[in-house]
């Protein structure tokens, strides 16, 4: 990893792969293929493109749920007791 401050404000702060990292994350990549591939084959076809679109349906709430910064907060037990 590397990190690059080019901006004036200090507090902004860029970071990238090394080439290092970049091969790490190839590696990463192809084996989280073969595990993902290997584990949804315990579904049919159409049992996956189910799953998928479960999955789709989920993340769009979760999207609307926690729009905004800190969205979580409304959740949170002390929220709840108001």
């Amino acid at each position: 990893m590397r990190r690059n401050q080019k901006s004036p404000d200090k507090r902004r702060v860029s970071l990238t792969l090394t080439a290092k990292g970049k091969r790490a994350h190839r590696e990463f990549e192809a084996m989280r293929r073969t595990i993902e591939a290997e584990f949804l084959g315990a579904l049919d076809a159409w049992e996956r493109e189910a799953l998928y679109r479960l999955l789709d349906k989920l993340q769009q709430r979760a999207s609307v749920m926690f729009r905004r910064q800190a969205g979580w907060r409304k959740f949170a037990p002390t929220a709840r007791r108001r």
